[in-house]
């Protein structure tokens, strides 16, 4: 599920142990340097289930003072009341209530949250999603460019994926996917990373092309208690809960997927993670 806050989903449930935001909302300055300026409302229950544009919020400065230099190391100080001079405002300060997303309380108020989980490298989706499945993101530093872009040999990136691991292990997994090989039905996978999905662009994912099953197979299979002993499933490209995608179908099928599982003959032995 893609490119939501932790407290944006997750904040306002006052769940335990769980730093989230107070029902009173939470105020940072428009300008730490001048208190005049008024101060930004980061309230809970007006998240939008289908916003009108992406947040501006500048991922990469944060916290950070307007006009620091975040990348180089040492990096200089930060403060969350820096956050509204990087764009903290609009829908980045709209954060959703229980009700609005209620699939994800009940699963997170019936079995747990990671409330000190963080990305694996602190920017895109792309290197992050290179991270979960290969422990690297092969110099990737943003998303958009192909390993040759980047500087590499070959267009697609080569480093050792968790899938490679588990096919010299004999370990059963498999990639469910809703089209051919990536988003918008491309043909088979080939050196080229297909579309917008990077997963396909590492070679370690792309040749186990074998192991990619619909999402009609991931339901049979559950229903049967036949699923592999590892199961990644990418979610609808509309349903998949980025901005500014309708937050509803996502919650449709995060429903779905965790009925399925929860029906299914294996449940007792499934461990259910959700990204």
């Amino acid at each position: 599920m893609e490119n939501q806050a932790f407290n944006r989903y997750f904040g306002c449930m006052e769940l335990p142990g769980v730093d989230g935001i107070s029902k009173d909302g939470m105020y940072l300055p428009v300008d730490p340097n001048n208190r005049s300026a008024g101060f930004v409302n980061i309230s809970c229950g007006t998240g939008k289930l289908v916003c009108k544009s992406g947040a501006k919020y500048d991922v990469h400065s944060g916290f950070f003072e307007k006009g620091a230099d975040s990348s180089a190391y040492p990096y200089p100080p930060q403060a969350l009341g820096n956050a509204p001079l990087n764009g903290a405002q609009g829908s980045a300060v709209e954060m959703f209530a229980p009700e609005q997303i209620p699939v994800k309380a009940a699963l997170a108020k019936s079995y747990g949250v990671f409330n000190k989980m963080y990305t694996a490298t602190p920017t895109m989706s792309w290197p992050n999603h290179m991270f979960t499945q290969s422990g690297t993101s092969c110099g990737l530093t943003a998303t958009g460019h192909t390993y040759k872009e980047g500087g590499g040999p070959t267009a697609a990136y080569p480093q050792f994926t968790i899938y490679d691991s588990m096919a010299l292990d004999n370990v059963s997994f498999a990639i469910y996917i809703n089209t051919t090989c990536g988003i918008g039905g491309e043909p088979p996978c080939t050196d080229d990373p297909p579309g917008e999905l990077i997963d396909h662009g590492m070679a370690g994912v792309a040749r186990h092309v074998q192991n990619f099953k619909s999402h009609t197979s991931f339901y049979e299979q559950a229903a049967s208690g036949e699923l592999p002993a590892f199961s990644w499933v990418s979610p609808n490209i509309d349903a998949c809960d980025h901005p500014c995608h309708d937050i509803a179908k996502g919650e449709r099928q995060l429903k779905d997927i965790y009925e399925a599982l929860r029906a299914g003959p294996a449940w007792d032995k499934t461990m259910f993670l959700v990204a």
